[in-house]
């Protein structure tokens, strides 16, 4: 039985450059161990010869495409509080997961039917990661937080041929995209995460160890042992008060109640999510992947929160329901309501 994710040899490193940091959030010894962290995984090699050649290790998951995490833990948090413990890269062209099937496609940039796939970010995304993370930590909303950005020079590009170490010119010109994107700068994105599992892993938990297709219940004890370990550090930083781990119900009930308090800090200050998705919900109880995030006024701010709501209640029931049945999983989601009704002050 496994104890632990696995990780993968499934990214090629790529010769990137530090683009940027965040300097208002974490201070310079957190940002440099991040950044030797992200620089290491990164660092080039000299050649790409095939697909199963220099590469580097990352955690892979079923349903996180585009994005790969660092197999170290770290340690480390921001002025505001927050606990991090797991670092993600997101834009550095990975469109993959740990399938068997799905193992070593590296395809940085790619046209198919359904239009342009970059898997790369332009750099004012993290721009906008970087205003909006700031806004959301000061309004006391726990969430993932971006580190630093990469810039791109070269990328790992599929070929007909085989596998290829392109500039990045090369690559956009290769995949045949409007000229527009030969003047956007693509920066690789490295995000600090309290722990990077998602309401989706738990879900569907028998997709992601490829090894075993039946492995689902062992699958979910190594989550929340592993999220379960993760608050255990984070109350020793923060002083909080923990739950009862071996109690599933108040487990639960803990990490649905802060999911509700971080959204209604955010409705609270008119803030609309949008996206409230089993996937962008992780089992500490915060919320991520706010690239959908709107600010609203008057009716539209209350069919907004509305609606995020409802998408949150949906979510949360369908992960809950793996547990509980769907009385005792309603029962928990009400009591969530009513801390984020006693933010709204409702």
């Amino acid at each position: 039985m496994p104890t632990e994710f696995p990780t993968y040899n499934a990214l090629a490193p790529i010769k990137t450059e530090l683009a940027a940091r965040n300097e208002t959030l974490f201070d310079d010894d957190s940002l440099n161990s991040a950044t030797k962290e992200g620089a290491t995984f990164l660092s080039p090699s000299p050649l790409i010869n095939g697909l199963k050649e220099e590469l580097s290790p990352v955690i892979l998951r079923d349903r996180h495409h585009r994005s790969a995490e660092l197999p170290a833990p770290v340690a480390m948090h921001d002025n505001k509080g927050g606990f991090y413990t797991r670092c993600r890269l997101k834009g550095n062209g990975l469109y993959s997961g740990p399938r068997e099937d799905w193992l070593y496609k590296i395809r940085n940039i790619k046209k198919d039917a359904t239009g342009y796939v970059l898997g790369l970010q332009p750099e004012e995304v993290f721009t906008r990661s970087l205003k909006h993370s700031r806004m959301l930590r000061e309004m006391g909303i726990e969430t993932e937080v971006p580190i630093v950005a990469y810039g791109l020079s070269e990328v790992i590009y599929q070929l007909r041929s085989g596998v290829a170490r392109l500039t990045l010119a090369d690559a956009l010109k290769e995949a045949n995209l409007p000229e527009e994107y030969n003047d956007v700068p693509f920066t690789i994105k490295m995000d600090a995460f309290g722990i990077n599992h998602r309401l989706v892993d738990f879900i569907h938990a028998e997709t992601l160890f490829p090894e075993d297709e039946n492995n689902a219940e062992n699958v979910r004890e190594i989550i929340l042992k592993e999220v379960e370990n993760y608050l255990i550090q984070e109350a020793k930083y923060n002083e909080f008060e923990l739950p009862d781990f071996n109690n599933l119900k108040e487990f639960c009930r803990f990490i649905i109640a802060r999911i509700m308090r971080n959204l209604g800090r955010l409705h609270k200050n008119g803030g609309i999510h949008g996206m409230l998705t089993p996937h962008n919900l992780t089992i500490d109880g915060k919320f991520v992947d706010y690239d959908t995030l709107k600010w609203l006024t008057g009716e539209q701010l209350k069919e907004g929160q509305t609606q995020d709501l409802q998408k949150l209640r949906e979510s949360v029931f369908e992960f809950l329901t793996q547990i509980f049945d769907p009385i005792e999983a309603e029962l928990i989601i009400q009591h969530g309501i009513h801390e984020y009704s006693h933010i709204l002050n409702l």
